[in-house]
């Protein structure tokens, strides 16, 4: 499964699950993706926070909510790429 269908279903599991509309988009910061990458995995980058988000920042936080919306996505994204890979 390519990284670009990874990223089409996370998208897809936001609006079905969310009616969310997700952008996809680069981000300054550090994560440990590049180094999955480095190595061959395929990597995205998705969770709480949008374009509100306080992470990184002296008051970060993020909603319960979001962190539940978070998981079921991410879930989701998991059942499906079994599904769809075995």
């Amino acid at each position: 499964m390519a990284a670009n269908r990874h990223i089409e279903l996370v998208r897809e599991n936001a609006w079905q699950l969310l009616g969310e509309e997700l952008i996809v988009h680069g981000t300054n910061g550090f994560i440990d993706a590049p180094f999955f990458a480095a190595s061959g995995a395929k990597t995205l980058k998705y969770g709480p926070g949008g374009e509100h988000s306080t992470a990184h920042g002296p008051d970060e936080s993020a909603d319960l909510g979001q962190i539940a919306e978070t998981a079921a996505v991410m879930t989701a994204n998991v059942i499906d790429i079994g599904r769809k890979e075995g």
